[in-house]
């Protein structure tokens, strides 16, 4: 009984390995790497590969093992499990754009998700972030009546200070 429990393991042991050399290639390497991370990740947590490597808790076993948050690993895991079936239209939207749009879409039907998805991907940079703007609640940069604040900085310590205008 004991010789199988061993066996099963180190065969657990060995799975993580494997997970970890695969996760830490995906970080490195090509265009879909944030999908390929996410989806590998996924399956370390299912697995709890952490504890196979002698982790006491995940956060220790991301920042340890692959120098990210675990903030960032779910995310990762994240984007592949609402974006994983929409792969070239992900890949064209990007990392840095799907981790914007993670907020609004995580408990959204698939049709919001898609519709975020084209926006990621087409989307100017102010469109953008006005849409997100408004998705989150808050007033677009081309809606607001800006009131203006100067910041004034010291040349000689630095201080920064506003003033109202």
């Amino acid at each position: 009984m004991k010789a199988d429990i061993m066996e099963l393991n180190n065969e657990l042991v060995n799975q993580a390995y494997d997970r970890r050399e695969k996760i830490k290639t995906a970080l490195k390497n090509g265009t879909a790497w944030f999908l390929e991370a996410g989806r590998l990740i996924s399956q370390a947590i299912a697995n709890e590969d952490y504890r196979a490597l002698g982790y006491e808790n995940q956060k220790d076993y991301f920042h340890s093992e692959y120098n990210i948050g675990l903030s960032t690993a779910h995310n990762l895991m994240d984007i592949w499990e609402l974006f994983a079936k929409y792969k070239k239209d992900a890949v064209e939207a990007g990392y840095t754009r799907l981790t914007r749009i993670l907020p609004v879409v995580r408990n959204a039907d698939e049709e919001t998700k898609i519709d975020w998805l084209e926006k990621a991907k087409t989307l100017p940079a102010p469109d953008f972030e006005n849409a997100l703007r408004e998705a989150k609640g808050k007033i677009a940069s081309d809606e607001c009546q800006h009131q203006w604040k100067t910041l004034k900085i010291c040349k000689i310590c630095g201080l920064r200070v506003f003033e109202e205008n």
